[in-house]
């Protein structure tokens, strides 16, 4: 098996840009032109435009941010958005966190591989696979992740 790319599943990140976008959106609206402004009309067409908006860039961040797992290593974002890899052997430490209602687990203090993947089995397969190890720290966190 070679290079897998697995992807997130776009509704829990939709959800988790749209929530906190509607209400940063909101309060803009409140903090700009007071609640006065506030009306049906504003309040949908912000909901319309910022679902749309929302939809976008979930689109873009589940298909251009992928996690891949290859033979030699896991590659996926670091905090900033840069994608890192690390060797299936350089794996030492595996954090959960749980930010804006999605859940991740942190590899070696800086690489997120999301746990809202949308080939959530597979994904544990490939790393199971290509670990090698049964008590590898990452396939233990995602063993731990499920419960």
């Amino acid at each position: 098996m070679g290079q897998k790319r697995f992807r997130c599943a776009i509704l829990p990140v939709f959800a988790a840009i749209y929530c906190l976008g509607m209400l940063l959106g909101l309060a803009m609206i409140v903090i700009k032109d007071g609640v006065a402004l506030l009306d049906a009309r504003v309040i949908a067409s912000v909901l319309l435009v910022g679902a749309a908006f929302c939809l976008f860039i979930s689109t873009i961040m589940v298909f251009c941010i992928p996690v891949i797992v290859t033979p030699t290593h896991l590659a996926a974002t670091n905090w900033w958005g840069d994608y890192e890899a690390v060797a299936w052997e350089g794996i030492r430490t595996v954090k959960r966190i749980n930010f804006l209602g999605l859940r991740y687990l942190i590899v070696n203090g800086s690489i997120l591989v999301p746990l809202f993947l949308a080939d959530r089995e597979g994904f544990l397969e490939a790393v199971k696979t290509h670990a090698q190890v049964e008590n590898h720290p990452l396939v233990q966190a995602l063993d731990r992740s499920d419960s």
